[in-house]
């Protein structure tokens, strides 16, 4: 009956995300404890994309339309933890730091029709105040 759009092991593998797209669900599952479990449910924001931080405890997920971009902590599982707002690209447009464990995300915004690269700290999920607007040039 659902269809299953994206399946993804967390960084330590203790744990399996799901998401189902069509229905704006994330669900996680921890590999060592059978008796837990997360649900993030979107509801009219919908999902366009979900994964995993670097941490394990946290996951982004993308609502569609690339509205935002929701940090949820699945051992605290009330609230969200942070919003992002006007990512460029849900599944492509962001990436985490290789040193420090993934102290630093880099993720595309567009804003005013506007492409910028902005850095946020995974630790507490706010933005450095350093945005790198992209510049092209048409040759």
């Amino acid at each position: 009956m659902d269809e299953i759009s994206h399946v993804e092991w967390s960084p330590d593998s203790n744990f399996i995300l799901c998401a189902l797209f069509k229905r704006s669900l994330v669900e996680i599952w921890s590999v060592k404890d059978s008796k837990f479990s997360c649900r993030i449910e979107q509801g009219a924001a919908g999902v366009s994309y979900a994964l995993f931080a670097p941490d394990s405890k946290h996951v982004l997920v993308c609502s569609d339309f690339n509205l935002r971009i929701t940090i949820w902590n699945i051992l605290k599982q009330n609230a969200p933890v942070a919003h992002i707002k006007n990512p460029a690209h849900a599944s492509r447009g962001l990436d985490f730091s290789k040193s420090e464990n993934g102290k630093y995300m880099a993720i595309a915004e567009r804003k005013d029709c506007k492409d910028y690269i902005a850095i946020v700290v995974t630790d507490t999920w706010e933005l450095v105040r350093v945005r790198f607007f992209i510049v092209t040039k048409l040759d």
